[in-house]
């Protein structure tokens, strides 16, 4: 399908241009979507098998040496010098291959973000498939509390706000409408679409599927960490320098080579000297202490909750100078908390704990809190989980997300810090729309 600027044309040319309605696709053309443009999931196109990875972190011309001098130094009987030279180069990959498997799964990770399950109408008939199964045409009801399945051009809106802060890095939701935009409309003000991975805040609506999988906003940009990366400053200097070193190493060892056998010497220590120069020659902890270093580096950005995929990319991220980015949901978490509860007497009440982190103390003066006072803010808390339309969901790690207004996420922690059954409220209370 030629590129399309969905944005700018209208719903009804948008449903013709991809010969559906209202009563979704029928059967036979879901089937035929399916094949055209393939499944609805984001997996990257360049993917190394486990080996491959391995195999990769002996690609340099210092190893190929140190290598040569492992075999030859076991071909004529000197297996001390062979084993801890293969040490040396065993123990720089195995701290690569480690560390880059930690990058590959979590970026692997990332692809969790698409909802699993979708609400979609075929042959007029609305039914909750697998997200995996939608395809292009294909009619999306999108509801309070649900995330986004694939991108959407938006042709029924009603209140319909969606949070885009995982795509855009902007905060607060956007309010979607159904007008025709003008085509140089930016990707964070096409307020007519509706992407893959992003959350519905509130309203409802509908939207028929333009794309799917990794020809999704998304999935382009997961696809984009997945192409072959440029080789870096350090490791450009390293190739110079494994080169330089090769061909000296090759050429000090010819060299001595024909010396020596002018000088009718035993081809044994000939060949002994031409390991000792070639290992000398080559700084065989270097490739260690750079992996090491690395590493370290590395393990440092991931307790930030950074991922790295390649080692040497740090050293690239170490010559940025400035760093451009917008603040909210950028720089901070887009998380609010309740902090302080004044009573009616003008007391404040201080509650403990940050962001989604359902952990911290309820005090009064840094005090416990008085039963009466506790009666007053559990029918606070109450309030403000009736009157919320967030949902607060824990994963298997233990920490919490919400899906919603961030304000009324912080209310639903609340209620959370004063042991409200968020169950048994909704079951004695039910919400009418």
């Amino acid at each position: 399908m030629a590129t399309v600027a969905w944005h700018s044309i209208s719903v009804k040319e948008t449903l013709e241009t991809l010969k559906t309605g209202l009563r979704g696709l029928p059967k036979s053309q879901v089937t035929a979507g399916l094949k055209r443009f393939g499944q609805n999931t984001i997996q990257p196109q360049v993917k190394r098998s486990r080996v491959q990875v391995f195999l990769a972190q002996f690609a340099s011309p210092l190893i190929y040496i140190l290598f040569a001098a492992t075999v030859i130094s076991s071909y004529i009987g000197e297996l001390l010098d062979a084993a801890i030279i293969l040490g040396i180069l065993l123990l720089n990959a195995v701290i690569g291959y480690v560390q880059e498997q930690k990058a590959e799964e979590s970026l692997a990770s990332i692809t969790s973000l698409l909802s699993p399950k979708a609400r979609v109408i075929r042959d007029g008939s609305a039914k909750t498939i697998a997200a995996r199964e939608l395809t292009v045409g294909d009619i999306v009801e999108l509801s309070e509390g649900t995330q986004v399945p694939a991108d959407l051009r938006i042709i029924q809106s009603f209140s319909l706000l969606i949070d885009e802060a995982s795509l855009t890095g902007e905060s607060l939701a956007v309010e979607k409408t159904t007008r025709v935009l003008p085509a140089d409309t930016s990707l964070s003000s096409r307020s007519n679409l509706a992407f893959a991975g992003t959350n519905v805040s509130s309203g409802h609506g509908l939207g028929v599927v333009i794309a799917v999988g990794l020809t999704t906003e998304f999935g382009s940009m997961i696809e984009t960490t997945s192409v072959l990366e440029d080789s870096t400053p350090l490791a450009d200097e390293l190739k110079g320098i494994g080169k330089v070193a090769l061909w000296t190493v090759l050429g000090i060892t010819t060299l001595l080579g024909v010396i020596g056998l002018l000088q009718q010497r035993d081809p044994i220590t000939l060949l002994l000297t031409a390991i000792a120069t070639a290992v000398s020659a080559v700084p065989e902890g270097l490739p260690v202490l750079i992996t090491v270093t690395l590493a370290m580096g590395v393990q440092r950005l991931i307790k930030q909750r950074i991922a790295v995929r390649r080692l040497a990319s740090l050293e690239t991220l170490g010559q940025i100078d400035t760093i451009v980015s917008d603040k909210t949901g950028t720089l901070t978490e887009n998380e609010l908390t309740v902090q302080r509860v004044f009573l009616p007497s003008g007391e404040p009440i201080t509650v403990g704990g940050s962001g989604y982190n359902v952990s911290g103390a309820i005090t009064h003066h840094h005090k416990a809190l008085p039963e009466s006072n506790k009666q007053i803010l559990t029918q606070l808390g109450v309030m403000g989980l009736l009157a919320n339309n967030a949902r607060l969901d824990q994963s298997q790690s233990g920490d919490w997300t919400v899906h919603g207004d961030p304000t009324e996420g912080a209310l639903l922690i609340f209620g959370r810090k004063l042991s409200i059954s968020t169950e048994q409220l909704t079951k004695d209370h039910r919400k009418r729309i």
